[in-house]
């Protein structure tokens, strides 16, 4: 069975002799010449009717795999935070009973000195000076587009065409 790309090459190569099999003086299209343009143009047709369908059920296969990322991620977040509440569990027994290292034949479990950190008390107060430099918000898209439909020219950016989109209903 021939694949899309060698039947749409077959079509485009029918197509671009076609005057070869219309009659100059009658202007009739051989029916030869019309029945394998049908042929072809039907099995071109079979051909993105079966790609249609895979899309369709890679859909489906991508939209179960969304679910099931949704699903894991919220399992995981459930053990991230029975881990860390078992963490807790341990660091406060630790301290209560005054124990800075346990040694078991497997592990051994202490608890490390404290590290300083900042708190920020009122974000306004704080000097310039210790402000990490704040990144650049990316070009906004959407109002580069409308300002093309409003005809202003954007400096650095310019509006072109994508490629056509397939749509499958």
């Amino acid at each position: 069975m021939a694949k899309l790309y060698e039947l749409v090459g077959e079509y485009a190569k029918l197509l671009n002799n076609s005057r070869d099999y219309v009659d100059e003086e009658t202007g009739e299209v051989d029916s030869d010449f019309d029945a394998a343009l049908n042929a072809i143009g039907g099995a071109i047709d079979d051909k993105v009717e079966g790609c249609a369908k895979v899309i369709r059920h890679l859909d489906a296969d991508m939209e179960a795999l969304r679910a099931e990322e949704v699903r894991i991620a919220k399992r995981r977040k459930s053990i991230e935070g029975n881990k860390e509440r078992l963490r807790k569990y341990v660091r406060e027994s630790m301290q209560i009973a005054q124990r800075d290292k346990i040694k078991t034949p497997l592990f051994t479990v202490y608890l490390s000195a404290a590290k300083e950190r900042v708190i920020i008390d009122n974000e306004d107060a704080v000097p310039d000076d210790y402000r990490a430099e704040a990144k650049r918000p990316p070009p906004d898209k959407t109002a580069i587009m409308a300002a093309h439909g409003r005809g202003e020219v954007v400096p650095g950016a310019h509006i072109e065409l994508g490629d056509q989109t397939l749509v499958i209903k």
